[in-house]
């Protein structure tokens, strides 16, 4: 298991923790790309957020 899983495993043994209502975001500044994320509580998992360029949908957007 790479520390990447085992990171994501914890917050899911954990994830009675997490009130009704507590949000959890994840945002990726890369040098070429970034995007964001929130963890879903009851679906314990996390959703990449869309984001409208032009007429299509995208999960990344370029860093400028």
């Amino acid at each position: 298991m790479s520390s990447r899983d085992a990171t994501y495993e914890s917050w899911g043994v954990n994830a009675h923790e997490f009130r009704n209502g507590t949000v959890c975001i994840g945002i990726d500044l890369g040098t070429t790309n970034s995007c964001v994320g929130y963890w879903k509580l009851h679906a314990n998992h996390v959703k990449i957020v869309n984001h409208s360029t032009g007429d299509a949908k995208a999960k990344t957007l370029p860093s400028v």
